[in-house]
């Protein structure tokens, strides 16, 4: 089963619970930041690494908001 990075502005996050859900009735594993990462981590981008490196697939909400995001522009680059 591919596992899929769901990389999102937190703007976005209904727009990203939607796309997760439907991912998952799809048959598809997923990895959402505030579903995989303890809301009090001190290694938050250490864990975003992890978190694509375990993933077969990127999808990325772009929204014009996201495309001005660094944390999302650094996804991409890790990707």
């Amino acid at each position: 089963m591919k596992r899929i990075f769901i990389s999102y502005k937190r703007e976005n996050e209904t727009f990203s619970v939607i796309l997760r859900d439907r991912l998952r009735e799809w048959g598809y594993a997923t990895w959402r930041d505030l579903d995989e990462i303890a809301p009090d981590s001190s290694s938050w981008a250490d864990d975003i690494q992890a978190g694509l490196e375990s993933c077969d697939v990127v999808v990325g909400v772009m929204t014009g908001a996201a495309m001005r995001s660094e944390n999302v522009k650094s996804e991409w680059d890790w990707a």
